[in-house]
């Protein structure tokens, strides 16, 4: 038997993503696997906890979704800011105004992740969600490190326009997702 489907979200008539309980695991932290399933080809972008994890990324982005205005691309908005990033060395995670990094860029990608991706092979692919003029976007982006100039790299793997109907079918699963706990 394979693992079971938690949920499936359209993302249009062929493409999908889609939540998958692990049929064997040692910790909650290790539960769950996602996956963009574009055209019939499953690309894993996740496994992590889906309560912890990427679940409960999605749930919060989908009730609290950004704008974002395109006339600056949002790819390299991400770049520019990844590789504005000084760390904080006086960060305390105790105080509540103490940050951990600043940025030149006033953009934070926490305001669009949608699901922390896999790393692997010193590359991140995290999901991005927001909506413009146009609709709602969600993006598969691959970040890594270039290894000669250490900045950040971005590309973009996959961009889909999600219909007003299938948002809110998203809305629907994950209320019911909500008041099923």
């Amino acid at each position: 038997m394979g693992n079971k489907v938690i949920f499936e979200l359209k993302l249009n008539e062929t493409d999908s993503i889609i939540a998958y309980e692990k049929r064997n695991y040692e910790t909650c932290y290790e539960d769950s696997l996602l996956y963009l399933n574009v055209g019939g080809k499953k690309i894993k972008t996740a496994e992590n906890s889906f309560c912890y994890g990427f679940g409960a990324e999605m749930y919060y982005r989908v009730y609290n979704i950004k704008s974002f205005d395109e006339t600056v691309s949002f790819i390299d908005i991400l770049k520019r800011f990844y590789n504005s990033i000084i760390y904080n060395d006086d960060y305390d995670p105790n105080d509540s105004k103490s940050r951990s990094y600043y940025t030149s860029v006033d953009f934070d990608e926490k305001d669009y992740c949608f699901a922390n991706g896999k790393v692997s092979d010193n590359k991140f692919t995290p999901l991005f969600l927001y909506k413009n003029e146009s609709g709602y976007k969600v993006l598969l982006v691959e970040l890594w490190e270039d290894k000669t100039t250490k900045k950040t790299q971005t590309k973009l793997m996959y961009e889909f326009l999600i219909r007003e109907e299938n948002f809110l079918e998203w809305k629907k699963y994950f209320e019911y997702m909500r008041s099923d706990s």
